[in-house]
Formats: structure tokens, sequence, C-alpha cells
């Protein structure tokens, strides 16, 4: 492998072993993190993807060693408002999270209805 393509695909692989198809439990998933982190392809593993609503759980099951390693995952809702809604909550557990640094992406999904609109203004 060249070392252009090693640079590119370096932590390109985030890992979302709560999340279907495996559908692990936390404590499952982060064992099967910690594992592929050993791996000999561990320079392509990312970010163990979490529920934000889960980071506390995360927090309790596990000591994180590095920062910048989770993703926090917000889940859809059906309206723009709620999501909003949401949103102070989401940032409460990420700044909640022990080590500080450690949680450096937080993702939302599109609310229901505006994907309804966009799919129906195509």
């Amino acid at each position: 492998m060249t070392g252009s393509l090693r640079a590119l695909l370096s932590g390109a692989i985030d890992y979302a072993g709560v999340f279907p198809p495996a559908s692990l439990s936390l404590d499952q998933a982060i064992a099967e993190y910690r594992r592929h982190c050993g791996d000999q392809a561990a320079w392509m593993l990312g970010r163990f993807i979490c529920p934000a609503d889960r980071l506390a759980e995360l927090a309790a099951s596990d000591s994180p060693e590095r920062s910048g390693w989770v993703s926090a995952i917000v889940p859809g809702e059906a309206t723009a408002k709620a999501s909003l809604d949401r949103v102070p909550q989401s940032i409460a557990s990420v700044a909640g999270f022990p080590l500080k640094g450690a949680v450096d992406t937080l993702e939302f999904r599109w609310p229901a209805e505006l994907a309804q609109a966009a799919d129906v203004a195509e």
C-alpha cells in the first residue's frame, strides 16, 4: 500500500457497533472497538459512534484514554421543533462526558418533516 493511500484512509472507518446491523450492547461494542484497535488494520479505525443519550452510560462503562475518539449521534425527530428542542440535552450530554475533548463530533439527523419536504421537491 502506498503512503498516500494509507494517509487518505487513516481513521476513515468509524465503528457503530451499537447500531444495526450489529446492534450490540454498549459493553459488547466497546469490547469490539478495543479489539479492532489492536488489529493490524487499526490505523483505518476512526471514532466510536455512540447515541448522544447514552454518553453517560459510555462514561460509566469505559475509561476513555484519548481525545477525539467519540462521535455522538442525536436521534432523528419527526419535526424541526422537536429536533431543536433536543439540542440542549445533547450538548449537555457531551459537556458532561468526563474526558474533555473525547467527543469531538455531534451529528444530528435531519427532521423527518424536512426530509419528506425535500423528497417532494425533487
